[in-house]
């Protein structure tokens, strides 16, 4: 059996034409995948474009085997069934509504790759679609550290909440979006997503503007013009140093993300608990540098950064890096290409930093001091620009 996922890739139309990037997998087991057209670059009049599968196509082996997918492979224990995964852009040249089609192909793995039934499968692109697009919503403050305690405050305005803006010209449904922080490595922590139907007006051109306030408690603000959406949370969410916010549509497309403090901001003043803060500038050009901090077991490291690299005349990175997958063999670590990355030591083993890691040092190959750098096997070529990051060490009293 072939199963190909999703059907339909849907690009909500954004604030100015923007790349918009999806995916559909296919899973088989000892069957060859070939997509058409095979375009490297979007045709004529098409706005979309995917990887080409190779000439041969994608070979699925078996269960108890390895998939391959652009060059990678992936266990059986991590992957159920073998699958490749075939990214979509959507370079819009316009707002107005575009469509097109993938055609996927499947065939046995044997000497005469013979047809399986039902292929092709034809996946529908539907691009600027009405909805939640990237830019349209907008967080615009986070409520982080608010007088007395975060969760059963005396007045709604000095809880702990998150505040959202429709930024869009017209009115937006909120059903299916996404907020979360950043946890890690691992990724992207989902606090909410909204259940139902949530209209949220445009915070300009409307006579009453709307605000959506999502509370880490309950919350119960008295002021009209604010939606509020409850976590009913039993601990707070957001660090008084420092976090990042994110919103995804329905689709898992990025629409905005708030990192505080923001660009430049100081550092906290060094008490019992905040044992170190250091501010550590990496050039567009640079390795690894080092910087004041020897982390000991039972630290917490938290790391906030920002800045822009631009790989050449086109292309730019920022902390997170290019893409969702990890760089090929030969990068200085498993993490997503010209991502800032970090080490303990001149030997150790490098890990993603991103824009915002919390990092809890609880062995001996995470001790030792700390060096940031590029996942760039040769950051030399890169043109210009830098990252900064905020580096906060606590360490027990």
């Amino acid at each position: 059996m072939v199963a190909v996922f999703p059907d339909k890739l849907t690009f909500h139309r954004g604030l100015a034409p923007t790349q918009q990037r999806l995916a559909v997998t296919v899973e088989g087991e000892h069957v060859i995948i070939t997509v058409d057209p095979p375009v490297v670059a979007p045709a004529p009049g098409s706005e979309f474009r995917w990887t080409p599968s190779p000439a041969a196509g994608w070979k699925l082996g078996s269960r108890s085997g390895s998939a391959s997918s652009g060059g990678t492979t992936a266990s059986a224990v991590s992957i159920p069934m073998p699958r490749v995964v075939i990214p979509v852009d959507f370079w819009p040249n316009s707002q107005d509504p575009v469509h097109g089609k993938l055609s996927i192909m499947a065939t046995k793995d044997d000497i005469a790759r013979t047809p399986i039934p039902n292929f092709p499968v034809e996946v529908q692109l539907d691009g600027n679609v009405d909805g939640v697009g990237p830019g349209t919503l907008q967080i615009t403050k986070i409520n982080f550290n608010p007088e007395g305690p975060d969760l059963m405050p005396t007045s709604a305005e000095e809880s702990e909440f998150v505040e959202i803006v429709n930024v869009s010209s017209g009115a937006l449904d909120l059903n299916g979006c996404r907020l979360g922080d950043f946890m890690r490595r691992s990724g992207r922590r989902e606090l909410f997503r909204v259940p139902g139907t949530l209209e949220l007006e445009p915070i300009s051109g409307m006579a009453e503007p709307k605000i959506l306030r999502v509370y880490t408690g309950k919350g119960d603000p008295s002021d009209a013009s604010i939606v509020r959406v409850s976590l009913n949370r039993a601990a707070p969410v957001w660090n008084n140093v420092g976090d990042t916010a994110w919103i995804d549509n329905p689709s898992g497309l990025p629409i905005h993300s708030f990192t505080y403090p923001f660009p430049g901001a100081p550092l906290p003043e060094l008490t019992e608990q905040i044992f170190a803060a250091e501010n550590v500038s990496l050039a567009h050009n640079a390795s690894f540098v080092s910087t004041s901090i020897t982390a000991e077991e039972g630290d917490r490291l938290m790391f906030y950064a920002w800045g822009s690299i631009h790989i050449n005349a086109v292309d730019t990175s920022e902390p997170n890096g290019r893409g969702d997958e990890p760089a090929p063999p030969g990068w200085p670590a498993d993490a997503p290409p010209f991502s800032l990355i970090g080490r303990f030591g001149a030997a150790g083993n490098p890990f993603f930093v991103g824009y915002a890691l919390n990092l809890t040092i609880k062995d001996d190959a995470n001790q030792g001091p700390l060096f940031l750098g590029l996942n760039d096997p040769s950051p030399g070529d890169n043109s210009y620009g830098s990252y900064s990051c905020n580096v906060i060490q606590w360490r027990p009293s």
